[in-house]
């Protein structure tokens, strides 16, 4: 036999000591692991700040959102899922998350502040290894919620231009003399117009959104209530419980 056949032989020998070696060491590993193959995944964080379109007429800017409850959700595989809520900074984090997935974030809008919004889905990321990830959702009013936020701007103006009315006619619009008496946003404009044009707004400030929920006006000229009939929104500083409506009054 000539020596590169020995050679070859002796390779080819090695080999199958190496492979029955790896098949034996498999084996045993799999039986400790109690029959199951397990592969340590790398984790992450996930961390985040949760704002929206504000909901409050004396707030302009977006807000930080607390109590919002968020959920992240494996595209591939539905049972890895993880559940958080929103501090009272609008600040979130999911921790210990499987790095090397796609997630979809979900924010459940069935409680306050989160029904006043459009609900949101969101595709996120975690590549393999990443030791963390920032979002920074943003969410949307809903068109009723859109409305209920001009309810409030219109009363703060309606406030506004009273009070400056009561100044240059020292008493306030008077509805029929009665403050038992009720009157509609129209009655209201026809004494306040020039006023609103002097500011250069638009009467649709002061006209509901909505032609069944008019603005209703109570007044005898020394004092006056002024209520809006809300959709949505009971969570800001105009909100009557009695009444369950938007009032201004003096």
């Amino acid at each position: 036999m000539d020596t590169s056949r020995k050679i070859k032989i002796i390779i080819i020998f090695i080999g199958f000591i190496m492979f029955a070696g790896l098949a034996i060491f498999s084996f045993k590993y799999f039986q400790s692991s109690g029959g199951v193959f397990t592969q340590k995944i790398p984790l992450g964080e996930i961390h985040g700040l949760l704002s929206g379109e504000s909901y409050d007429a004396t707030k302009p800017d977006n807000i930080t959102l607390p109590g919002v409850t968020l959920k992240l959700v494996s595209q591939d595989v539905p049972n890895i899922n993880f559940t958080t809520t929103s501090n009272t900074d609008g600040s979130f984090d999911f921790k210990k998350v499987p790095t090397g997935f796609a997630y979809v974030m979900k924010i459940e809008n069935n409680q306050k502040p989160a029904s006043y919004y459009v609900p949101y889905a969101e595709k996120v990321l975690l590549s393999y290894g990443q030791k963390s990830l920032n979002l920074f959702p943003s969410l949307n009013l809903t068109e009723s919620s859109l409305r209920d936020l001009k309810r409030q701007q219109g009363l703060y103006l309606y406030q506004s231009l009273l009070e400056t009315y009561k100044k240059d006619n020292t008493h306030y619009p008077v509805a029929d003399g009665n403050e038992n008496i009720l009157n509609t946003q129209s009655f209201l404009i026809t004494f306040l117009k020039s006023y609103v044009d002097e500011i250069n707004f638009s009467v649709n400030n002061l006209i509901d959104p909505l032609k069944n929920r008019p603005f209703v006006y109570k007044s005898g000229g020394l004092h006056y209530w002024l209520n809006a009939y809300p959709e949505l929104i009971t969570d800001v500083p105009l909100y009557d419980k009695v009444s369950n409506s938007y009032l201004v009054q003096h």
